[in-house]
């Protein structure tokens, strides 16, 4: 009878072992299948989304997941980095993850790794003057109580990295110099700074206390966006009675001073941002017209001469409970990708100008991705052309 039991177990754990490696053999072949091709990424890209895990996650990872011309997706599996961010210039894609970088051409990948650690991100761009990518990291308290931010910065050539004493909450550049803006430890005082990359360093040229938002609740809804020298930002401050107070910080380049222009009260999901349509992907500057996507998937635009704000379009609430929906603008476009509810992806496009759909493509391998990274937001999406 225990020989009979004996055999019976050992035919489980043989089993067990079986189907382990069974599946195992089936998940390489399934990576293999849907890993992204390096050779021509650039030219054959229409698309990039940065996914990540969130930092307190046991098992904290990232993906890039790249759509084609033909709409099929594909992805390279990174460390992890919370709310990745994506950049493009001069026909180079920057990704990152906790401890190296990539820049992707047509012709190489060159990846650069780092000692200091990295697990969340705020903001990546390209600098076309000095030919250079950066990114920021708002990275927590140093020894001294205060909080600071890290910068990566660096091309094919070297990656530096510098660690500044400032609490990034929104940025741009007007392709030489990166504006930004940053609060104190407790958010009750906030800075607006000028800064450049010479050198080999992060350089502050200027900074200076916004004494308008003393002990004010602000919160940035856009990056910098630039025009005939000025540099422009969406900011709202909560209000009572459920609604925010939208404005738009501007920065006077030649003068190195602000101003600021009220726009309007607006009830708060009028002014709400989704968790994963960051203030990078989810605006916009075309002509005199300053556009934003809200968490209820509307799209608004304010004229920055004259402050006039209004309702553009309304995108497809189809399924806004997906980790893998995102916005992002690109040539006059609106591009959207989202989850129908009968669970195939699209990616549409919307013209600015007229509101009208000019694109709807439905995406090949995504449901398939989406179960590869289950629990995955999707931070960021860059469309390359």
């Amino acid at each position: 009878m225990r020989k009979k039991i004996g055999i019976g177990i050992l035919i489980i754990a043989i089993l067990v072992v079986l189907i382990f490696c069974i599946k195992t053999l089936i998940g390489t072949v399934i990576d293999k299948k849907n890993a992204v091709s390096e050779e021509n990424i650039i030219s054959d890209t229409k698309a990039v989304l940065y996914l990540s895990s969130a930092l307190q996650d046991t098992d904290f990872k990232s993906y890039a997941v790249f759509i084609d011309k033909q709409n099929k997706a594909s992805y390279m599996k990174l460390n992890g980095l919370d709310f990745g961010t994506i950049a493009y210039g001069n026909k180079t894609l920057f990704i990152e993850d906790t401890n190296s970088i990539r820049l992707l051409t047509d012709h190489k990948t060159k990846k650069t790794k780092f000692n200091n650690a990295e697990y969340a991100a705020t903001y990546a761009n390209y600098l076309p003057k000095q030919k250079l990518f950066y990114s920021i990291h708002n990275s927590g308290v140093g020894q001294n109580g205060n909080y600071y931010s890290n910068i990566r910065f660096g091309n094919q050539k070297k990656f530096s990295y510098q660690k500044i004493a400032k609490y990034i909450v929104a940025a741009g550049n007007d392709k030489e110099n990166i504006f930004y803006l940053s609060e104190n430890d407790n958010g009750t005082s906030y800075k607006m700074s000028i800064s450049t990359i010479s050198n080999n360093k992060w350089k502050e040229k200027i900074s200076k206390k916004i004494d308008e938002w003393n002990n004010q609740d602000m919160t940035p809804i856009s990056e910098f966006f630039f025009k005939d020298g000025k540099a422009y930002c969406l900011v709202t401050n909560s209000q009572n009675k459920n609604k925010d107070a939208l404005s738009l910080f501007i920065i006077d380049s030649k003068k190195n001073d602000y101003t600021i222009q009220k726009v309007k009260d607006l009830k708060e999901s009028d002014t709400e941002l989704s968790g994963t349509y960051s203030s990078s992907t989810s605006s916009y500057l075309k002509d005199h017209h300053l556009f934003y996507v809200t968490n209820e998937m509307n799209v608004f635009s304010i004229d920055i001469n004259t402050n006039k704000i209004e309702k553009r379009l309304e995108l497809p609430n189809t399924d806004t409970n997906t980790r893998l929906a995102q916005v992002s603008f690109h040539d006059n476009l609106l591009y959207y990708l989202y989850k129908t509810h009968q669970g195939d992806y699209f990616l549409d496009a919307y013209n600015l100008t007229s509101s009208k759909t000019i694109q709807h493509k439905k995406l090949e391998n995504m449901s398939t991705i989406e179960k590869r990274v289950d629990g995955l937001y999707n931070y960021d999406m860059k469309i390359l052309q």
